[in-house]
């Protein structure tokens, strides 16, 4: 029970989602605050369009499948761009994308930029409001 005026329901650990106890079962906040909206269940995933899943505003959320939630997703900390990596053995940056399970290779650059935009354009045309650059 949360007393009034405080948030209900605690962030998992695990993947930093809120979940919301009723009746001894566990929700996720977003599919809960898509019923309260729309009064029906989602039947895809829920995509926090800012990347931040503890953030569950009805403006910030949005149906997805699991690849366009994907593509969604922030870079990884330990890369300086998202869909590049450095080739030590030819002192290159290659740019590659994956669709669905499928990696497409999109060119070999001299620099990390470049080849950062050729990932932001075929982003921007596979997965088009869902694309994100960094």
């Amino acid at each position: 029970m949360t007393r009034a005026g405080r948030i209900a329901g605690c962030i998992d650990k695990r993947n930093g989602k809120h979940r919301i106890g009723i009746d001894g079962k566990f929700y996720v906040a977003s599919r809960l605050a898509f019923f309260w909206i729309t009064k029906r269940w989602p039947v895809k995933q829920m995509d926090h369009i800012n990347g931040n899943c503890s953030d569950n505003r009805w403006s910030n959320l949005r149906q997805a499948t699991s690849h366009q939630n994907n593509a969604n997703r922030k870079k990884l900390k330990r890369v300086l761009f998202k869909g590049i990596k450095w080739q030590k053995a030819n002192s290159n940056y290659q740019a590659s994308i994956q669709i669905n399970y499928h990696r497409i290779h999109l060119g070999v650059f001299d620099t990390a930029e470049d080849a950062h935009a050729a990932y932001v354009e075929a982003a921007k045309r596979y997965f088009g409001e869902f694309a994100r650059a960094g």
